[in-house]
């Protein structure tokens, strides 16, 4: 599930009405990283608290240490990259303990370098080469956001590692298919 914001409590309620994991945007540093991590894991990699029947576990009673280390191994963390603040401490955000993915918003990372909906100009293209070292030199996964008018260049972020690339919305898939619907008794 994908937060509003970095918000310790949004994070953690996501989780515990039965989230697998979160998409976590404002990160820019590695202390906004651990914040998430923190929110979104029990101890001992974070710091959330135990509810007796969880649904990630179809709400059966579980042993409180169980339950942690199964619902811990089970979830994600994703942290977005979308600014130059954030690619400036890449390095340092991929290398947080507890943290799954990193995920550049394209849009945002194009917008915030002054570029909107240029991305695949040099400078975007090169703050994805950035991410995506930072991924493989810390074992975590990249992902990429905002392809759905793109495909060349999702491909090309696959090839480049992305094990993650949203090709669209529901709401943008959903509102196509009923235009085209629509259309059809014109």
């Amino acid at each position: 599930m994908r937060v509003g914001t970095l918000d310790s409590f949004a994070i953690t309620q996501a989780m515990d009405c039965s989230a697998q994991g979160g998409i976590v945007p404002e990160i820019e540093t590695a202390e906004d990283a651990r914040s998430a991590v923190a929110a979104a894991r029990y101890p001992p990699l974070g710091r959330r608290s135990i509810m007796p029947c969880l649904p990630q576990l179809m709400f059966r009673p579980a042993p409180p240490v169980d339950a942690m280390k199964a619902v811990n191994a089970a979830a994600m963390v994703i942290s977005m990259i979308e600014g130059p603040r954030a690619l400036d401490a890449v390095e340092e955000i991929a290398a947080v303990d507890g943290l799954d993915m990193l995920l550049v918003g394209a849009n945002d990372l194009s917008n915030t370098l002054g570029l909107p909906g240029q991305l695949d100009h040099p400078d975007v293209k090169a703050g994805f080469q950035r991410v995506t070292d930072a991924c493989k030199a810390n074992n975590i996964y990249f992902g990429v956001g905002g392809m759905g008018h793109h495909p060349e260049l999702a491909k090309e972020m696959i090839a480049m590692g992305a094990r993650y690339a949203t090709a669209g919305a529901d709401v943008t898939f959903m509102t196509k298919a009923a235009i085209a619907n629509a259309l059809k008794f014109d």
